[in-house]
């Protein structure tokens, strides 16, 4: 299969492979990781007896770019949120794929920077790229450019 953004059938499964190897990776859910606490009961430092929540890698951006590389629409497998409780702190039902979509746009952006060299991008928005391609170059450092290209690719409605 290809699609508008992946030209050749291989480029395609070795995208779908990465993304599947980024999914099922230990990171990409939210886990406990250890850290040093202080024990308030003998008031004593402890190292590496506590935990802390860290947040997975894969966010709905992640599902987004997938559902968008793959020819469907942006919302795909989304559903809004329908629980009166959920809905009090957030402005509309769509609100975690709107924050996604804005993300991607963002990338998107700074993509086209990088990818056309015109101006270099700045230490933020490396870092910004960086950590979104991050589940991706697990098995494969070399991939970068070609996600790069992906997103910069990408026509977004804003």
């Amino acid at each position: 299969m290809t699609t508008e953004y992946l030209t050749s059938k291989e480029d395609y499964l070795l995208f779908r492979s990465q993304f599947a190897a980024a999914h099922n990776h230990q990171y990409a859910k939210p886990h406990l990781e250890p850290s040093d606490e202080w024990l308030s009961s003998t008031d004593e430092f402890s190292e590496g007896t506590g935990f802390h929540r860290v947040n997975g890698w894969m966010t709905a951006t992640h599902y987004i770019l997938l559902n968008i590389v793959r020819g469907k629409q942006p919302k795909h497998g989304f559903t809004p949120i329908t629980n009166s409780r959920k809905l009090e702190g957030v402005p509309n039902k769509w609100n975690g794929f709107n924050c996604g979509y804005n993300t991607l746009i963002r990338l998107s952006k700074i993509a086209k920077i990088v990818a056309e060299n015109k101006t270099p991008a700045q230490k933020w928005q490396q870092d910004e790229l960086n950590d979104f391609l991050k589940p991706f170059m697990t098995n494969n450092e070399d991939l970068f450019e070609k996600y790069v290209n992906i997103l910069a690719k990408l026509q977004l409605d804003e």
